[in-house]
């Protein structure tokens, strides 16, 4: 008979809670200003990428967090290569005057959806490592 939702948290307990404090020391102690990667179109483009094809790829519950990050790495690069398909409009100005600012703005915001693709596929292969060693733990 398998655990309930809580009986897997409470044996999880300890190991997210690591990993909640690995997320906030990369977020909060290597980044200053953490609302400059908070960009809800990248998030979304990755998630309704990788989401579905985690879901249509995975042939048990235990093979979608593996299909999930390697679409997610994947859904972060198609949207970087949307992204610099922006930058021209940069130069598209009326007064013909070159400002450096806006195309490391554009380049900045068509990275963005490249780092939200790595973060999940960070965060999923730890917890696919978690989960692996409870598996581990409990066949033992």
């Amino acid at each position: 008979m398998g655990l309930s939702i809580f009986g897997v948290i409470n044996q999880l307990k300890g190991r997210l809670i690591a990993f909640f404090w690995i997320n906030f020391f990369v977020f909060n102690m290597a980044i200053d200003d953490v609302s400059a990667f908070i960009d809800t179109p990248s998030i979304l483009l990755v998630l309704a990428i990788a989401i579905p094809y985690g879901f249509v790829t995975a042939d048990n519950r235990i093979d979608f967090l593996p299909k999930f990050c390697n679409a997610a790495i994947i859904a972060g690069v198609i949207g970087t290569i949307v992204g610099f398909h922006y930058i021209p409009n940069v130069f598209e100005q009326s007064d013909y005057v070159f400002d450096p600012v806006p195309i490391g703005y554009s380049i900045l915001v068509s990275l963005l959806s490249l780092f939200w693709g790595l973060f999940f596929w960070l965060n999923g292969t730890m917890l696919q490592g978690i989960f692996l060693r409870l598996k581990a733990e409990k066949d033992e």
